[in-house]
């Protein structure tokens, strides 16, 4: 998925996807995108992927907005749902209500004919591309330290491919928790070289070789 433009002084955004479902792999090459744009600063995206958007849902953005690590942070919200129910919406139409500063919220929906009008009308409409065969990175953790090394050498080859390492490396972390010690990962800087490394650094090999040969190896066994 790609996108052209982000306006900065819109709080809130709506793409429709043509009751296309998604997933958080289909959200790299957005994610790409939307750190372009503000390549100066400090960027968070969130993903909210949910079948149906909830009362709970609604309450976990409104607090995702104003708990900022600090004050100059920009937050980006991607929210996918298909479904809504009437209690949520109203919910929703609170968070839009009290927007918090440097906070954008990107609603992808299958069609926005599911939102309440007034809730659409505090949302301006962009264009997101649905792309194909957008690249995934996985079993990093579990690969030798050459094999890493070698993965890393073939991403700095075409940097497009920098976000699609780096948010399935994130997701690939969570999921492998139980397997590894809490303290054999430190994951603010893990953070920390993430927002580097999209920001488009120089230092961008030193930081994918960093990780390649400190993260620990994880053996299922």
């Amino acid at each position: 998925m790609r996108i052209t433009h982000l306006p900065v002084d819109q709080h809130a955004f709506l793409s429709t996807l043509d009751g296309k479902t998604i997933t958080d792999n289909d959200l790299v090459g957005l994610e790409e995108d939307i750190h372009s744009f503000f390549r100066e600063e400090t960027i968070t995206v969130f993903h909210f992927l949910n079948e149906t958007f909830t009362i709970e849902i609604a309450r976990q953005l409104k607090t995702t907005q104003v708990n900022k690590n600090r004050p100059d942070e920009r937050r980006i919200l991607l929210v996918n749902f298909s479904s809504i129910t009437l209690e949520a919406q109203n919910a929703l139409l609170k968070v839009l209500e009290e927007p918090t500063e440097r906070t954008h919220l990107i609603f992808l929906i299958p069609h926005s004919q599911i939102l309440l009008p007034t809730i659409r009308s505090r949302c301006r409409e962009i264009d997101i591309t649905i792309e194909e065969d957008e690249v995934v990175f996985d079993h990093f953790l579990s690969r030798s330290f050459k094999e890493r090394l070698e993965k890393t050498a073939e991403i700095l080859k075409d940097r497009s491919q920098i976000s699609a390492f780096f948010l399935n490396l994130e997701k690939e972390i969570s999921a492998e928790r139980k397997y590894i010690r809490a303290p054999s990962i430190d994951y603010k800087k893990f953070i920390d070289y993430k927002r580097r490394a999209l920001s488009g650094t120089p230092a961008t090999k030193y930081i994918l070789e960093e990780l390649a040969l400190t993260l620990p190896v994880v053996n299922h066994s």
